[in-house]
C-alpha cells in the first residue's frame, strides 16, 4: 500500500509517505487524553489537525483517508462548538475512527518507521503503563491561552542545544516535530504545511533549497509560514543565505534556548500593526481616486485631498505615514507645499513622494531639493506604487520605534541626551509659566575653562576622554538635584526642577568648588579643571526655551570676569533695557535690509608663508555711524 518513492518533488507521494506518522501522532495524543484526562486546548488542536489532514488527503486523492478524517473532524467539532469535553459516546466513536485510520495507514509503513525514536513529536508522549488519570468528566484542564495551538518543524543537528530548544518549545505549549535531515524537511513541507519552520545552526548550505520548498507550501496553505534561522556566526554569507531563503528572522550565536522560544512566539503571535496611512495630494480627482483604490486594495488607509490649501489641516488630523504629492496644482504647487510641510517639526521626517507626469529632470531634482524623498513618474504600475509606499513607510515606522526605544541618557557618562533635556526644559518652562504661585526651578550653564589649550597640548582624543570623565562626575554630582547634558564642545547644561535663584546659585558655587577639587587623570597624570557657571531661574518669566538658553549663556560669559566664577542672570533695567531693545530693533532692520558689514583683516604669518590668509569680522553700523562689533551683536541674536 505504501509508495516508498523518495521523490520530494511529488507532493502526493511525500504526503502519502508521511500520513501514517501523522495519524499515529493523533492516535497517541487521543490515547494520552483518555489516560490523563481531556482538556479543551488539546481538543482544539486535535480538531485543527484533523481538519488540516482531511483537506490535504482530499487534495492528494486519498479518498478513504479524507472521509475518515472528515468524520473525526466532525466528532471533535461537536463538543468544541459548545466549549465542553467529549462525553463517553463521542469518545467511543472517536476511538473507532482513529482505529480504522490506523488499520488503513499503519505507522510501520510510514517514513522513519525503521528508526524508532528518530522523529519525536515533542508534544506527544507514549502512554505506556501509566496509571489512569482523572475521569474524562472531570473539570477541564485550563492551560494558558494560545498553548499547543501551533505546529513547528524544527531542523536540528540533534546536539544538546537542539534538544534543549525542542524541550523549551514543548514547555511553551508548542507542538514540535524534530527533523535531522534537510531532505526530510523538504518532503514534509510538500506534504503538510506547518505553522512555522525553525532551522538550527549548521544547515546554511541547505537554506536555499529549503526556501524553495517553503514557497509553494506558503502558496498552498494561503498563509505566510514564518521561517526562523539560527546561525553559528554573524557574517555576510549567513545573512545572504537567510535572505535568499526568504527567512523572516535570523538569530546568531551565542543564543539561549529561551531566546529562540521568545522569537518563535513573537513570530507566531505578532502584534497587529495598524494599517499604513497615506495622504494623496492630487487636484485631479480621477487620478487621486485611482491611487487611493490601489493603496486601499493593498490594505492601507488612504485619503485624497484635492485642495492644496487644506493639506496642513488634514495632516494634523490624519497624521499620515507618507504623502503622495502631485507637482502641478492650482493655488500652491507641490514644491511650495512640501517646503511648508517641512517647516512643521512634527512632519519634518514624514516621507513625501512626488507622483507626477513631469518629465523635466531639472524640475524633478528641484522637487527633491524642496524636501521630497522620491519622485515617481506617471503612469505608474500598481505594483510599483504599492512597493514604493510600503518600503518608505516601513522604514519610517522602524526609525520611529528605534528613536522611541533609544535611552534618554548616555550609557557612558550617565548624562541625558541633549534633545531629551531640551524637551524637558520646554515642559518645565510651561509648568513654571502656568504656576500661580512662586515659580521655582531654573538652569545652570557650566563652561569648562582651558579646553582649547588642553586640545593643542594633548590632542582631541585626550580632550574628549577628559570631557567624558567630567560628564560622569557631573552626573554623580547632580544626582537627585537635577538633570544634565553636554551642550557644546566644553559646556554642560543642568536643569533643576526646584529651588529659587539663591538655591540655584548655591548649587552652582558648590559644583564649581567640587570640580576644582577633583583630580582627573589624563595620560597618566592628574589634571584639575575650573569652570564658570551661569545661573538663570524660571521666575523671570521667559516666553520660550530659546530666550532662557540665551540668558543663561550670557550669564555664564559674564561670570568669566567675576571673582566667584558664578553669575546669576538679572533682567536688564532702565537705560540698559532701552539700549538692549534698541540694538534688537537695529538687528531686525539689518537682517531685513541685509546691511551687515564684513571686514577682512589680513593675517600675517610669523614664518613668512606665501599663502594669503584673512580673518572675517562682522560689523553693524547704525544711522548715526556708530559701529557695533560681533561680540555685542551675537549674544543678542
Amino acid at each position: 500500500m505504501t509508495d516508498t518513492s523518495t521523490d520530494s518533488t511529488d507532493p502526493r507521494r511525500s504526503f502519502r509517505r508521511h500520513l501514517p506518522r501523522r495519524i499515529d501522532a493523533v492516535a497517541r495524543r487521543i490515547a494520552r487524553f483518555e489516560a490523563e484526562g481531556w482538556d479543551i486546548n488539546g481538543l482544539s488542536v486535535l480538531h485543527a489537525d484533523a481538519q488540516r489532514l482531511a483537506g490535504a488527503s482530499g487534495r492528494h486523492g486519498l479518498v478513504d483517508a479524507s472521509e475518515l478524517l472528515l468524520a473525526l473532524e466532525s466528532l471533535l467539532g461537536r463538543p468544541l462548538a459548545d466549549d465542553v469535553l467529549p462525553e463517553e459516546p463521542i469518545r467511543r466513536q472517536i476511538s473507532a475512527v482513529v482505529a480504522r485510520l490506523a488499520e488503513l495507514f499503519p505507522a510501520s509503513e510510514g517514513v522513519g518507521a525503521d528508526d524508532g525514536e528518530r522523529h519525536p513529536v515533542a508534544a506527544i508522549d507514549d502512554v505506556g503503563d501509566r496509571p489512569a488519570g482523572p475521569p474524562p468528566s472531570a473539570v477541564p484542564t485550563v492551560r494558558p491561552a494560545g498553548t499547543i495551538t501551533c505546529r513547528i518543524y524544527y531542523l536540528s543537528a540533534g546536539d544538546d542545544f537542539g534538544r534543549e530548544v525542542e524541550q523549551q518549545l514543548a514547555i511553551a505549549g508548542l507542538e514540535v516535530e524534530a527533523l535531522v535531515e534537510a531532505e526530510e524537511l523538504r518532503e514534509v513541507l510538500s506534504a503538510l504545511p506547518p505553522d512555522l519552520v525553525l532551522i538550527g545552526p549548521g544547515f546554511e548550505s541547505d537554506l536555499a533549497a529549503i526556501g524553495n520548498a517553503l514557497l509553494p507550501a506558503r502558496q498552498r496553505s494561503g498563509t505566510a509560514i514564518p521561517l526562523v534561522v539560527l546561525a553559528a556566526t554573524d557574517d555576510i554569507e549567513s545573512r545572504l543565505s537567510a535572505r535568499r531563503a526568504h527567512a523572516d528572522a535570523l538569530l546568531f550565536a551565542p543564543l539561549s534556548p529561551r531566546d529562540v522560544v521568545q522569537q518563535v512566539e513573537q513570530m507566531l503571535n505578532p502584534e497587529r500593526e495598524p494599517p499604513f496611512r497615506v495622504l494623496i495630494v492630487e487636484d485631479d480627482r480621477s487620478q487621486g481616486v485611482f491611487a487611493e483604490s490601489i493603496l486601499r486594495n493593498a490594505g492601507m488607509d488612504a485619503r485624497v485631498v484635492e485642495d492644496p490649501m487644506q493639506v496642513l489641516p488634514v495632516m494634523a488630523e490624519f497624521n499620515p505615514d507618507l504623502l503622495l504629492m502631485d507637482l502641478h496644482m492650482p493655488k500652491a504647487n507641490g514644491m511650495e507645499l512640501t517646503a511648508l510641510i517641512r517647516e512643521r517639526e512634527e512632519f519634518l521626517n514624514t516621507p513625501i513622494v512626488f507622483l507626477s507626469g513631469e518629465s523635466d529632470e531639472d524640475l524633478q531634482f528641484e522637487a527633491l531639493e524642496a524636501g521630497g524623498d522620491d519622485f515617481i513618474a506617471k503612469p505608474v504600475r500598481p505594483r510599483h506604487l504599492i512597493a514604493a509606499v510600503q518600503n518608505r513607510v516601513r522604514r519610517a515606522r522602524a526609525a520611529g520605534r528605534s528613536a522611541s526605544r533609544r535611552p534618554s541618557n548616555d550609557p557612558h557618562t550617565g548624562l541625558h541626551r541633549r534633545s531629551w533635556l531640551l524637551e524637558r526644559i520646554d515642559h518645565a518652562l510651561d509648568a513654571a509659566l502656568a504656576a500661580r504661585g512662586r515659580r521655582l526651578g531654573g538652569l545652570l550653564y557650566l563652561d569648562i575653562e582651558g579646553t582649547r589649550q588642553i586640545r593643542e597640548r594633548l590632542g582631541l582624543s585626550a580632550l574628549e576622554s577628559l570631557l567624558a570623565n567630567v560628564g560622569r562626575w557631573l552626573a554623580d554630582a547632580i544626582a537627585g538635584a537635577g538633570h544634565g547634558c553636554r551642550l557644546g564642545d566644553s559646556s554642560f547644561l543642568v536643569l533643576c526642577p526646584a529651588g529659587d535663584g539663591e538655591a540655584l546659585e548655591a548649587l552652582a558655587k558648590r559644583l564649581r568648588r567640587v570640580l576644582a577639587e577633583q583630580a582627573f587623570e589624563v595620560e597618566g597624570r592628574p589634571l584639575r579643571l575650573r569652570c564658570t557657571v551661569g545661573v538663570c531661574a524660571f521666575e523671570h518669566g521667559f516666553a520660550d526655551a530659546g530666550a532662557l538658553l540665551t540668558a543663561v549663556e550670557r550669564a555664564c560669559r559674564q561670570a568669566r570676569g567675576s571673582e566667584t566664577g558664578v553669575k546669576r542672570f538679572e533682567p536688564p533695567k532702565g537705560a540698559e533695557r532701552e539700549h538692549e531693545e534698541a540694538l534688537l530693533d537695529l538687528l531686525r532692520h539689518a537682517i531685513e535690509r541685509r546691511s551687515f558689514e564684513l571686514l577682512f583683516q589680513p593675517i600675517v604669518a610669523v614664518q613668512g608663508s606665501e599663502e594669503a590668509q584673512y580673518q572675517t569680522l562682522l560689523r553693524l553700523r547704525d544711522d548715526a555711524g556708530r559701529v557695533y562689533p560681533a561680540a555685542t551683536l551675537v549674544p543678542l541674536a
